[in-house]
């Protein structure tokens, strides 16, 4: 639907995006995917935003509503950015993308069977919506000794189920069905409990577990759990649709303002005929601006011979009546110019909120910097990039599983690790930074000893083996482990070396 309609910034205000097929179920937060028609709810500016989802019929909604967003020029942008910062960790042409460890010839088995389905190029095709929504998800199958990889009507919206390690995914009516094999990407951050209709379509009231728990209401029991994906925008999403909306009223503004035509006054104070008033007006109107003169812009008599005589024909004479042209003032009304120059102000200021929100540098947003150097300024950039990069990650490695699991081979003892993901600058820099902090600290540790050893073994002290015993002091709250002692000639003349120091 687009805003430039004679209805749409009333509807963009009042019901939200009107493309969302968005109910809600009465008495529950289910998401109507298509299928539900059981009532609906009011779907306005405040009640449609759900900031804390605690239900899957919450986190749905969120989805549904979130996708409205997903081509804005403002979102685009962003996505890209992360999207570019995040390719740069993955070396997309890599030989060998797992490693298993201990056996090779399932490393090289699991490696082929990635490279023949094509994971990579998967992986680089939903890397902007894995972004967004934190999650994406394909069906998977292994037919004739080959994985068949296939897409997913709904795949933002694929849950873990962790009782029984499972996957929840929901159909086009809206029922959502146990998988067990899904090639996923996700960042399961949000711990979600299942609607009471999710739970009868699940057929989880079957449970003896969850049927006796609920017979008996005096107990207090969790319902089962699902981990799901946070959307990138789910906790600023007010803030956002506030974005757009004065980005879409600055639009008309802009027009309105190029467009806005100019409004005279002429004195009237020796006219008592209100028609002959009118005419006049219609008249002088007709003077300034003639319709020859719009005719001879519109019409394809602007030629070369046209365009030179209207250079040098400038001139316009028109007759002044009673003296009203020479008194004609502008009428000046609501100054659109000021009203765009407040909003676009406003605007700037919920688009920096924004930004802080989800960790974006307002320099990076803007072009003014690269994302190495916004890397190297921005922490809360880092963290956000390397927490996508951990997630795909931690995905990769579970969806090895899955697979290994579909060929019946146990992988539940072994290890494995993602070669073709490598570390961001920001964790390189800070394994640096680790060992520079070693370097000052293993330094200080040895000036501490070398000072101590020379202060016991200083010439006129009383009692050497009380400063001794208070250096050690120090030590120990200093966090060093050691125990030095005064250095004393033994029976055979020779000196006594202090004991071996651990840090």
């Amino acid at each position: 639907m687009s805003l430039f309609t004679d209805k749409g910034i009333l509807q963009f205000f009042d019901g939200g995006f009107p493309s969302s097929s968005l109910s809600l179920l009465t008495g529950t937060n289910v998401y109507n995917l298509g299928g539900y028609t059981a009532g609906s709810a009011r779907n306005n500016d405040i009640e449609a935003v759900s900031y804390n989802c605690v239900w899957v019929g919450q986190l749905l909604n969120a989805v549904a509503r979130l996708s409205d967003y997903r081509n804005y020029d403002l979102v685009k942008t962003i996505l890209n950015l992360y999207s570019d910062a995040i390719k740069s960790t993955i070396n997309f042409k890599a030989d060998k993308l797992i490693d298993v460890e201990g056996d090779d010839q399932l490393t090289e088995e699991l490696n082929k069977d990635l490279k023949d389905m094509g994971y990579l190029d998967y992986l680089n095709s939903i890397l902007d919506d894995f972004i967004y929504y934190t999650s994406y998800s394909y069906g998977i199958s292994y037919e004739n000794k080959k994985f068949i990889v296939k897409d997913l009507r709904h795949p933002f919206t694929s849950l873990f189920y962790k009782r029984d390690k499972k996957y929840i995914v929901f159909s086009d009516d809206g029922t959502p069905e146990f998988h067990n094999n899904l090639l996923r990407f996700a960042n399961d951050d949000l711990n979600l409990m299942l609607d009471d209709k999710i739970l009868t379509d699940l057929h989880l009231y079957e449970d003896r577990d969850i049927k006796n728990l609920r017979a008996d209401k005096k107990s207090i029991y969790a319902l089962p759990g699902v981990l799901g994906n946070e959307p990138m925008f789910l906790a600023c999403e007010l803030r956002l649709k506030d974005y757009i909306l004065k980005d879409t009223i600055s639009s008309y503004l802009s027009l309105m303002d190029m467009i806005q035509q100019d409004t005279f006054t002429i004195d009237a104070d020796r006219i008592s005929d209100t028609v002959n008033l009118l005419k006049l007006c219609e008249r002088i109107k007709g003077l300034l601006v003639t319709k020859d003169d719009m005719n001879l812009l519109a019409s394809a008599r602007l030629d070369r011979t046209a365009l030179i005589r209207r250079l040098f024909d400038r001139v316009r004479v028109i007759p002044s009546v009673a003296g009203n042209l020479n008194s004609m003032t502008k009428l000046e009304g609501t100054n659109l110019q000021d009203k765009l120059n407040t909003l676009q102000t406003q605007k700037e200021t919920v688009r920096e909120d924004l930004l802080n929100t989800i960790g974006f540098p307002l320099d990076l947003f803007r072009g003014q910097t690269t994302k190495w150097e916004a890397g190297r300024q921005n922490d809360r950039y880092n963290i956000r990039v390397t927490g996508f990069k951990n997630a795909l990650v931690n995905s990769t490695e579970k969806n090895v599983r899955t697979m290994a699991k579909m060929k019946e081979i146990d992988l539940s003892k072994k290890k494995i690790k993602v070669l073709f993901i490598e570390e961001t600058t920001y964790e390189i820099q800070n394994k640096v930074n680790k060992i520079n902090a070693y370097r000052e600290k293993l330094q200080a540790v040895q000036d501490m000893i070398r000072t101590g050893s020379d202060l016991a073994q200083t010439e006129g002290i009383a009692n050497p083996d009380e400063m001794m015993k208070e250096i050690n002091s120090i030590f120990k709250d200093c966090g060093i482990v050691t125990e030095l002692k005064v250095n004393r000639p033994d029976s055979e003349g020779s000196q006594g070396a202090p004991r071996e120091t651990e840090i």
